[in-house]
């Protein structure tokens, strides 16, 4: 096992942080700026960030870090201790050797005759390494979900085992390698969307290739979940009996413990609720480990959740005195059971007065009616979780509470009668200035939004090819900032997206109307962009989501905001996402775009469709003015002669309709431009139009470039002769003048 060993050689370690070199840092912490740890005994754990100076130099931990050697301690360390990391990809775990401990002597050896020094050692120095049989082994083994829905015995006494399907791809005991599943996949899926063979595949090669002998399973079947380690390699069972003829791929497994779902973190069960056969759950190593040791909590830092504390601070210091007396009281009146934690209550409590009177927490424990010297350790890990929470490091915190109102937020807001509605239409044809002007209510004059939105509750964004689940609803960034020493430390944080900012908007203004508007919906894999949010666009009789979702990430995001509503601060409590009745969507769609997404059934259905015509309406400016390089012709001339002769030849251009040109498909600065004009009308339809036959519209041109040289000279002859009705070409004014 690869282990870091360091001596803490000074008071620089002890009261401030301690320094790691540079080379250990870049091999044994992978050059992280943030790596999860966790105290081999004392179960504390955390994400620890390194702090360097400006230059990223000489790396160092402090806080978190500090607070898991300080529990390994039971609640000190001194000059003289050691550390030690053992790395157990992609956690590290924490342990203290003081010189009362039998294995001092031999890391002392190791750290170069007692020197003060930093080394990495890639053999065990313990005598009780971790067996087969070690419940340490989940650290260094990897750890899968499992899900066998089938009828199965996967459980049996007789022939404990684990069990996946794909039972037409017959004995994989040949395959070496993920090309190799792929290829057998393929040859019987020759038309499985890649999507689903990347899923596919990358279960069927962590089933037979990836997990070995040792690896731990957890089979979650929905209220129990049985924990394993797998004892035997892949193997082929045709024909099995007592479960599913599809279970034809088999691995032997030890089951080691049962635990109930009540027992488990919410998170935990949602990550066992994947839809996946078989799948990693390394990030939950920690998680199996105290399962199967007994040491597990269901606790605050376990699940999380994100804990809200408020009036746990007393008005006044107190003084040492003063704290004895109370502490002598809540032992006195603790059932003798209860009495640790009671103790941890008052340390926690009172932990700004003890910090501020000096006094450590042993002395306490001597001064008062306590007659063990254990519990002084109770009152400093008290004073540990109280500063980690002040200082809102694991996502619990403490809020000021007294000008607050507290209410569990149930989207039921004034302002009803919202809608999900797709816009759609040929290019051009004015779907974003409906939405914009016959929706929202812009005024076309002063651009100003003068109707029931307003223009701070109008969040837009736009879809396209790379564009992503997280990118529309927010995801948790790095942001380097200073801590109070004036070290620059990197911090993690939500940063939402276009629809929870809108959802913001919309709790923040019950009685106002909210728009998240889309464009470009199918430019991008809208159904996968959604995600579980598509399931929030049914709406019931008061326009509120039918059925709400759990979403970790904007729950806790909407949970640390405290928001202003109508003058009042309101602390919203939220335990599951809806879309409020006050918050429409919108979006647009070109019907006749390329390369883009089809948006399926089960996506559209929940929205309401409108095709924008493709008409003019009122704007006699765009539509009389005149085709610049075909001055004979107004726009609107230009646009009905095209479409009128794109409708009579679909056939000869294999297309559909809706490659038509839109009214609005060019602006009135286009329209003064003939260079602007060609290489954006003559473009489309060249490359879109008439792709498969240029002669269709245009009079025998090879090329694109000889089309548009020739416009700018002869205008309208470019084009065949019965699209356009002939007419001179010179406006009235010049026509006079001639005469």
């Amino acid at each position: 096992m690869k282990i870091y060993i360091r001596k803490l050689n000074s008071r620089q370690c002890t009261n401030k942080s301690i320094s790691v070199t540079m080379p250990i840092f870049k091999d044994f912490f992978e050059d992280s700026d943030v790596i999860y740890v966790k105290g081999k005994k004392s179960g504390q754990q955390g994400k620890a960030p390194f702090t360097f100076t400006r230059d990223r130099e000489d790396p160092r931990f402090g806080g978190v870090f500090k607070e898991v050697l300080r529990a390994e301690g039971n609640g000190s360390f001194k000059i003289g201790d050691i550390l030690v990391v053992e790395k157990s990809s992609p956690n590290y775990i924490v342990s203290l050797i003081t010189e009362e401990d039998p294995e001092y002597e031999t890391y002392n050896t190791l750290l170069q005759n007692g020197f003060h020094s930093e080394i990495s050692a890639d053999t065990d120095v313990t005598d009780d390494s971790p067996t087969e049989n070690s419940l340490d082994n989940v650290f260094i083994h990897n750890v899968y979900g499992m899900h066998m829905k089938k009828q199965n015995d996967a459980l049996s006494e007789d022939d404990p085992h684990i069990c996946i399907g794909w039972s037409k791809m017959g004995d994989l005991t040949d395959v070496s390698s993920k090309n190799d599943v792929s290829a057998k996949y393929s040859s019987i899926w020759p038309k499985a969307k890649n999507r689903t063979k990347g899923q596919d595949v990358g279960q069927i090669y962590r089933f037979v290739l990836e997990a070995n002998v040792g690896d731990y399973v957890v089979f979650g079947d929905g209220k129990i979940a049985h924990i394993g380690v797998i004892t035997s390699d892949y193997y082929y069972q045709e024909s099995p009996q007592n479960q599913d003829n599809d279970y034809v791929n088999n691995r032997k497994v030890e089951w080691k413990k049962d635990i109930p779902y009540s027992e488990l973190s919410t998170q935990f069960k949602n990550s066992l609720g994947s839809a996946m056969s078989f799948f990693k759950l390394n990030d939950y190593k920690s998680v199996v480990y105290d399962l199967l040791n007994g040491t597990y909590e269901r606790d605050l830092f376990e699940n999380g959740d994100e804990l809200l504390i408020s009036n746990i601070d007393v008005s006044e210091n107190l003084n040492v005195k003063q704290l004895v007396e109370i502490l002598n009281e809540i032992y006195s009146l603790a059932d003798e059971g209860s009495r640790s934690n009671a103790i941890r209550m008052f340390g926690f409590k009172y932990a700004e007065s003890i910090m501020a009177s000096g006094v450590s927490p042993q002395k306490l424990i001597d001064d008062s009616i306590i007659d063990s010297n254990s519990y002084g350790g109770e009152i400093t890990k008290a004073i540990n979780m109280y500063n980690s929470i002040k200082n809102n490091e694991y996502g619990v915190h403490f809020v000021d509470t007294s000008n607050t109102q507290t209410n569990i937020f149930d989207y039921n807001t004034t302002k009803g009668s919202s809608e999900c509605k797709i816009l759609f239409g040929i290019p051009g044809c004015g779907k974003s200035y409906h939405i914009d002007y016959k929706i929202l209510g812009k005024d076309k004059d002063t651009k100003e939004y003068c109707g029931n939105y307003k223009k701070e509750n109008i969040i837009r964004t736009t879809f396209f090819q790379d564009y992503s689940n997280t990118d529309f609803i927010g995801q948790i960034l790095p942001k380097v900032t200073k801590n109070e020493n004036g070290d620059s430390v990197v911090e993690y944080s939500f940063n939402p997206g276009p629809f929870t900012l809108a959802l913001i908007q919309a709790i923040k203004n019950p009685t106002k109307k909210v728009a998240l508007v889309i464009e470009e919906i199918n430019r991008g894999n809208a159904p996968a962009i959604f995600g579980d949010i598509f399931q929030l666009l049914d709406r019931d009789d008061g326009s509120i989501s039918q059925y709400g979702i759990i979403n970790v990430g904007i729950i806790d995001y909407l949970n640390s905001l405290n928001f202003d509503v109508d003058g009042e601060n309101v602390n919203y409590i939220f335990n599951e996402i809806k879309i409020p009745g006050n918050m429409d969507i919108f979006a647009t769609m070109n019907t006749s775009d390329q390369n883009v997404y089809t948006l399926d059934t089960a996506f559209t259905r929940r929205w309401a469709k409108e095709r924008i015509p493709n008409d003019f309406g009122d704007n006699e400016e765009i539509k009389n003015k005149a085709v610049p390089g075909m001055n004979e012709y107004t726009w609107s001339e230009f646009v009905e002669s095209i479409n009128s002769y794109i409708d009579d030849h679909l056939d000869d251009l294999q297309i559909n309709e809706d490659k038509k040109i839109g009214a609005f498909f060019v602006g009135l600065t286009t329209l003064d431009n003939v260079d602007e004009f060609a290489y954006k009308v003559l473009d489309y339809l060249w490359s879109d139009v008439s792709k498969l036959d240029h002669n269709v519209v245009f009079n025998n041109y090879k090329t694109f470039e000889s089309l548009i040289k020739d416009y700018k000279s002869k205008g309208v002859k470019v084009f065949r002769p019965n699209i356009f009705e002939e007419k001179v070409a010179a406006h009235p004014q010049e026509e006079e003048e001639n005469e």
